[in-house]
């Protein structure tokens, strides 16, 4: 399956919505029936959107850094650096025939 999304993409869904805090450019990018692994974080686009909207409200900042995208048929691997902390990030995306992000895996390491 051919999939229309591409590591700028990511890039940009990135930097709109933990730099920017635009949270609503999440509806251009994830799936309404979202999957969501992380026990942090609400599952399905709208519990995405609840949790990161709640978190900026609160004032929380998000200084992450992509290092690096690998972007396979309909997986994508995003490995992000936080400047802030003695630890990173990888964060896993299936991703749909739209180009939607509709599943997601994390694992910290130090």
């Amino acid at each position: 399956m051919a999939i229309n999304m591409t590591k700028n993409d990511i890039r940009i869904f990135y930097e709109e919505v933990f730099a920017k805090q635009n949270i609503d450019y999440v509806r251009n990018v994830i799936a309404p029936y979202y999957i969501q692994h992380n026990p942090g974080v609400e599952g399905g686009r709208d519990g995405f959107i609840k949790t990161f909207a709640d978190a900026f409200a609160s004032g929380k900042k998000f200084s992450i850094e992509v290092e690096d995208i690998i972007l396979g048929e309909d997986m994508a691997a995003v490995i992000l650096k936080n400047p802030r902390g003695p630890f990173s990030v990888v964060d896993f995306y299936r991703i749909n025939a739209k180009g939607q992000l509709c599943e997601h895996w994390d694992v910290f390491s130090r």
